[in-house]
């Protein structure tokens, strides 16, 4: 009895640690990238852009008219560079894992 007692206990410790949301982001701190796009803007330097939902314009709430996407994109000397300039440019984490 003691040893299935032990198991349970087990079992609800081992548990406890998986349960929750403890890496979960809010979708206001999110910037949806709906499209990525890499260029040769030159020889040796990159472009790389982001399109970005603007998810106010979508909600219905306060719709202004305008087109849902931003498109954010930088330029750099290699592929990472210019990666790196256009995620600086986007006031949000970009989450592309539907991608």
């Amino acid at each position: 009895m003691t040893l299935k007692m032990g198991f349970l206990a087990l079992m609800i410790l081992c548990m406890l640690p998986l349960a929750g949301c403890w890496n979960y982001r809010e979708m206001n701190e999110l910037a949806i990238a709906l499209a990525m796009g890499a260029d040769k803007a030159g020889p040796g330097e990159y472009r790389f852009s982001f399109q970005v939902v603007n998810a106010r314009d979508i909600s219905g709430i306060k719709s202004s008219g305008q087109i849902p996407v931003n498109v954010f994109s930088g330029k750099g000397k290699t592929l990472f560079e210019a990666i790196r300039k256009a995620s600086q440019k986007v006031p949000r984490r970009i989450n592309a894992q539907h991608m």
